[in-house]
């Protein structure tokens, strides 16, 4: 006769989240009794302790400017990464990080006014460039850069005395009648608006005196041969014409001392009535215009 004894033994067991003992798989810790049947046939009796140790699973959510650190690796792009460590109980430990990588945003303006702008708060005068940093709404900041331009606004001051019987003539053709301060407003060569403002002082100035006649001969007598003006006039600007009955234009000068002696290409005209025309602005700013029949004798 033989007698075998049933067989109790123990073991302690440790897993991470999740283990297996004898087939089956356990997911928290607890003592399980599992009954085995020997080579002779007869029972034994396993006591396991076990131990189930979680993972430890953290989530992170970062959010940098241009770039960032998360443990001790630079990321300069969005991402999403898993790291895993070996905690003290020998688990993993998993930590998900969702990183977001916000960029700068640069901008580059040109700007060109006239005089003066108010950019941000800050007067600028000067051309320059302007350098603004601003905080965006994802709080990384927002870099605008300004070519600035400053384009100045002119004011021009003349001061002239003219004779109060004429009318004084701007460079752009305005005619003035009367001393004083006289401003205009106008573009100058930046195309800023400016101000030219001339201060005439009137003076009592005596008339220059100028006589047309109106007649020519043309008999080689040397009398009377050249028709011009004659007078105490001094001329800024001068234009005489000679025209035919028909309207043809025989000569012309802006020269008051030049006058016409009867010809055209090189030919005394016909004797007969021609027209006159003169133009002149004296310097006294004057404008004379005078017009009439100039005769040709022979």
């Amino acid at each position: 006769l033989i007698i075998n004894n049933s067989k109790l033994s123990s073991q302690n067991l440790t897993f991470c989240d999740s283990g297996r003992v004898h087939g089956k798989w356990y997911y928290f810790t607890q003592i399980v009794r599992d009954t085995l049947n020997t080579s002779s046939n007869c029972d034994s009796i396993v006591l396991t302790n076990i131990t189930i140790t979680n993972s430890i699973k953290d989530y992170h959510s970062y959010n940098f400017c241009d770039s960032g650190v998360v443990r001790g690796k630079k990321y300069y792009t969005s991402t999403f990464v898993i790291d895993t460590f070996q905690s003290a109980n020998n688990c993993d430990s998993f930590v998900e990080s969702n990183i977001v990588i916000n960029q700068t945003k640069r901008i580059n303006n040109s700007i060109s006014v006239c005089d003066e702008i108010n950019l941000n708060g800050t007067l600028y005068e000067n051309s320059q460039i302007v350098i603004d940093t601003l905080l965006s709404a994802l709080l990384c900041d927002s870099i605008i850069t300004t070519d600035l331009v400053i384009r100045n606004s002119s004011t021009l001051i003349l001061e002239d005395t003219f004779c109060k019987h004429y009318d004084y003539i701007l460079q752009d053709g305005t005619v003035l009648t009367s001393g004083g301060v006289h401003r205009f407003n106008y573009k100058n060569s930046v195309d800023c608006d400016s101000i030219y403002q001339v201060n005439l002082f009137e003076a009592d100035c005596p008339e220059c005196t100028v006589f047309f006649p109106n007649a020519i001969s043309i008999n080689l007598d040397s009398r009377n041969e050249v028709f011009k003006g004659y007078g105490n006039c001094i001329y800024r600007k001068y234009s005489l014409k000679i025209y035919n009955r028909w309207g043809e234009l025989l000569f012309e000068t802006s020269d008051p001392e030049e006058g016409w002696d009867g010809t055209f290409n090189g030919n005394f005209v016909q004797q007969g009535v021609y027209l006159f025309q003169v133009r002149f602005i004296n310097s006294e700013q004057k404008v004379g215009i005078y017009s009439g029949d100039l005769n040709v004798l022979r």
